[in-house]
């Protein structure tokens, strides 16, 4: 408890007695009160109440009880008057960084770095994805050079010696070809501005104006006023300006407005007798700095559809879509409905973290040519199945294995609806068709299989069995550069143990294995059967389905050593020696997972099924829309 000092002798005055013993008293009583020894006295000390602790825990300021408690978790600083104050983060003017980053999965990998507008600080994507560098010293930073919108498609386009990033336009070839990347933030731009006048009439002669160094010319027609507005009509055309407007009658101007912030050189001239123009910049053209993204995932989209190309669209500028047009400027592919991974390469090769099972082509009914179709679907291999790019080419009679090269799903030779074997390649890279070479001899009915990088294509027939390996590498064919020492069709090829393998077929137990250099026997099958749908399964295991014109319910597995069977698969399951009604399949790296679609109950009876493997067992899972037999299919 604290206590009063009194005394009994006033305060010094002057000219008064000094008394020293009251003095020294003062003196001494107010250091008891500021250093308290210890002990038990409450009445020395000063109290809770003031700075110092009278318990007999000891001396000094303690936070906890002795200063006023501020709010949880807040910076305690200097604030710009010098007076002590709390916030919930340290201002950057501080040192701090002006908020409190919220750690999360959402926000993982992400730094803290300056905002667009340049007046804070905040949690944002490593620049390392974005270009925002002096481009070839011609730019300080990237100009627009019109109104930019974030995640507009942008190029860079050299105007009147200037580079300005402009919106990807498919009607401008220089800005179709020359994509660079997407707007990371929303930009304005002051157009220039330019009166074209003339001091007296159009009445005879040519008119010729150049803009950024293209010519129009008009020769005079029927008026001054009629001459004056084809020659705007003209200006207006040019793929930089914005709008050419004639004035009043008597026209004696036209107002020239450019696009965004692209600063225009025109000059004017005339022959025949017709006026001169005389041009006046009015408004000086102001674009504003873009940063771009050129490579990598970028979020903000919407609807996209997940495993898409997308390409620069036909009829929008900046747009996207995954329609290709007939020029195709490929940009990238949607990784999810609000993210497009960018990768603007050359080829249109697919991303290839995206897991989509294809399965194109085949017989509605089996092995009856007349239902062959050509339509195509994709699943998400979860949930959904959608509609794909139906092919102008229809074929079926292919052989069943994980059909996917470079991100391209490649369908090779089969029949056609009259159930003729035709000699075609073709290639689908989830939203188009093109044309492949073809190779040197049609087969169908063998065994499909990716290996080392090139595309298998194994045995197989013409009409008769066939002993011959071939293979795509995306561009041109190698042919019957190994053979097997049996001849068979519909065989199963799959990867397993760092071989290509070749089973079954033509009712048959042979195995084949392929090193790279030559094939050779390996283990033979349990039994002589047709083998359908072979794969790699998800413990590097080599399974295929395997039937002959009776059903069947099971499947079987290869080590690298011996053969293991019968595995349930689900459902029923027909074939025979002659065509290809099994079923599609590929292999999922990203979930270890085999995918087995459509085929036939009976031979002429095609199903929707759609069963996965995952080492140990078959389950079913969603099934697709259309029945198909003798489809191609695969994961890409």
């Amino acid at each position: 408890m604290a206590t009063t000092l009194s005394y009994s002798n006033s305060d010094f005055v002057p000219f008064t007695t000094i008394k020293s013993a009251d003095v020294n008293q003062k003196f001494s009583d107010i250091k008891s009160r500021l250093n308290w020894a210890g002990g038990t006295d409450a009445t020395t000390g000063l109290g809770d109440d003031n700075i110092q602790s009278n318990t007999a825990s000891g001396g000094g300021l303690t936070r906890s009880t002795k200063l006023k408690a501020g709010t949880a978790n807040f910076a305690v600083y200097n604030d710009s008057n010098g007076k002590l104050t709390e916030a919930a983060s340290l201002p950057s003017a501080s040192g701090g960084l002006g908020f409190v980053p919220t750690v999360s999965v959402a926000n993982a990998g992400k730094v803290v770095g300056v905002n667009d507008a340049g007046s804070s600080l905040e949690l944002r994507s490593p620049e390392a994805s974005v270009l925002v560098e002096q481009l070839a010293g011609n730019v300080a930073t990237l100009t627009s050079g019109q109104v930019l919108a974030v995640n507009d498609a942008v190029c860079l386009d050299l105007i009147d010696g200037q580079y300005r990033v402009m919106k990807s336009d498919y009607t401008n070839g220089t800005r179709l070809s020359s994509f660079l990347g997407f707007s990371l933030n929303v930009t304005t731009a002051t157009a220039q501005v330019t009166t074209l006048t003339k001091a007296s009439a159009w009445t005879s002669g040519t008119i010729i104006v150049t803009v950024n160094g293209r010519t129009y010319s008009k020769l005079f027609l029927t008026s001054n006023d009629a001459s004056m507005t084809a020659l705007a009509a003209l200006i207006a055309a040019d793929q930089d300006v914005t709008s050419a407007a004639a004035g009043a009658s008597p026209i004696n101007v036209i107002t020239v407005t450019m696009k965004g912030s692209l600063t225009a050189t025109i000059t004017c001239n005339s022959s025949g007798g017709a006026p001169t123009l005389t041009p006046a910049t009015t408004t000086t053209a102001v674009g504003g700095s873009v940063r771009i993204q050129a490579f990598g995932p970028l979020s903000g989209f919407s609807a996209l559809t997940v495993g898409a190309l997308y390409y620069i669209d036909a009829t929008t500028a900046g747009a996207i879509t995954a329609s290709p047009p007939a020029t195709q400027v490929f940009v990238g592919q949607a990784i999810s409905t609000t993210v497009l991974f960018i990768s603007p390469n050359k080829f249109n090769l697919a991303f290839t973290g995206t897991n989509i099972f294809f399965r194109s082509h085949g017989g509605s009914t089996g092995n009856t040519a007349a239902n062959f179709t050509a339509s195509v679907e994709h699943y998400d291999l979860t949930s959904a199945w959608v509609t794909g790019t139906a092919d102008s080419v229809n074929r079926s009679g292919l052989h069943n294995g994980s059909g996917v090269l470079s991100g391209f799903l490649v369908v090779v030779d089969g029949n056609d609806a009259a159930g003729s074997l035709q000699n075609t390649t073709r290639k689908y890279n989830k939203s188009s068709w093109v044309a492949g070479t073809a190779r040197t001899t049609a087969r169908n009915a063998g065994g499909v299989a990716p290996y080392i990088g090139l595309l298998y294509f194994g045995l197989g027939t013409t009409g008769a069995d066939s002993n011959k390996l071939d293979s795509y590498n995306g561009t041109s064919w190698s042919n019957s550069f190994a053979t097997s020492s049996v001849a068979r069709r519909n065989t199963a090829g799959f990867t397993q143990g760092g071989f290509l393998r070749f089973v079954g077929g033509s009712a048959s137990d042979a195995h084949d294995k392929y090193d790279g250099a030559s094939l050779t026997t390996d283990t033979l099958m349990p039994s002589t059967a047709v083998a359908f749908g072979g794969s790699q399964s998800a413990s590097g295991l080599g399974l295929v389905l395997q039937t002959n014109a009776a059903t069947t319910t099971t499947a079987y597995t290869y080590n690298g050593t011996a053969w293991s069977g019968s595995i349930a698969i689900g459902y029923t399951i027909a074939g025979d020696n002659s065509v290809g009604e099994g079923p599609s399949t590929g292999y999922d790296s990203a979930n270890a997972m085999v995918y087995h679609n459509g085929g036939t109950s009976a031979l002429t009876t095609s199903i929707t099924t759609t069963s996965k493997y995952n080492g140990t067992s078959f389950s079913t899972t969603t099934a697709s829309s259309t029945a198909r037999a003798g489809a191609q299919a695969g994961i890409g």
